[in-house]
């Protein structure tokens, strides 16, 4: 039978450290049994976190995937449940007009954020760079926040020239999990997402308000997204994964 891959959730070893890898590694194995009951499970997992050094960790829940080839494991500590939220900064609140006191805070907001990627990233060791937040590490993140603010930028300026163009979507996630996402130095993402708001905040900043009406067209929502829309939610989702860092600095590193 193939070994099973093992994921954990709420553990503290950011370094990787033996005692969590042979903890990994001694669910992978003794998991691999079909018959194996949930209450033997259960406490051969308990046994294995208590030897592996981990002594505030308590094995909270877990889930097999349809093939018994993957198990989840989420654990806890004496503060309750350690699991990264899906919204860490709010859900996205889309204005419902134009408001160009929302639009000129979203503008400042952008240029900020250059600032706080630069600083939540700056130092960090590969170890901790390539500590996850649920599906992605802190490089990707950093990495996606650049290529998107990157597809903006283009969908900006094909707004501005063109009457209600069709933008082109990107699979963000098949994009995260190429070389330059996952293997590259995470300040080419701080340049890039620099340099490309730069970019757009000249334009913004030179835009009359009736400008801020014109829009694209997202074929993915199959709507019309005007560029006062398009600036709140560009703001809002480089502060979503901004958040998503400084969650996992704040719950992740030691």
């Amino acid at each position: 039978m193939p070994s099973v891959l093992v994921e954990i959730k709420g553990c503290f070893c950011t370094d990787r450290s033996t005692a969590c890898v042979a903890l990994q590694r001694g669910i992978a194995m003794e998991s691999r049994e079909d018959a194996l009951t949930e209450q033997r499970l259960k406490g051969s997992l308990d046994a294995m976190i208590f030897a592996s050094g981990h002594e505030t960790l308590q094995l909270f829940k877990w889930t097999f995937g349809p093939e018994r080839d993957h198990l989840h494991l989420i654990t806890r500590d004496a503060e309750g449940i350690i699991e990264a939220p899906q919204f860490p900064a709010g859900p996205f609140q889309p204005p419902a007009a134009r408001d160009m006191q929302l639009v000129r805070a979203a503008i400042a907001t952008l240029d900020e954020q250059r600032t706080r990627l630069r600083a939540a990233v700056e130092g960090l060791s590969a170890e901790q760079l390539n500590t996850r937040y649920r599906n992605w590490t802190i490089r990707q993140i950093a990495s996606h926040i650049a290529d998107n603010i990157t597809n903006d930028y283009v969908r900006w300026k094909l707004a501005l020239t063109e009457e209600r163009p069709s933008i082109k979507p990107f699979d963000e996630t098949a994009w995260a999990a190429l070389p330059d996402s996952t293997e590259s130095d995470v300040m080419t993402s701080v340049a890039l997402l620099d340099a490309a708001v730069a970019r757009m905040l000249v334009l913004m900043r030179s835009m009359k308000e009736s400008d801020f009406d014109r829009s694209y067209i997202h074929p993915q929502y199959e709507r019309e997204i005007p560029l006062w829309h398009a600036v709140a939610l560009y703001a809002w989702h480089t502060g979503h994964h901004l958040a998503q860092i400084d969650w996992v600095r704040a719950h992740r590193f030691t």
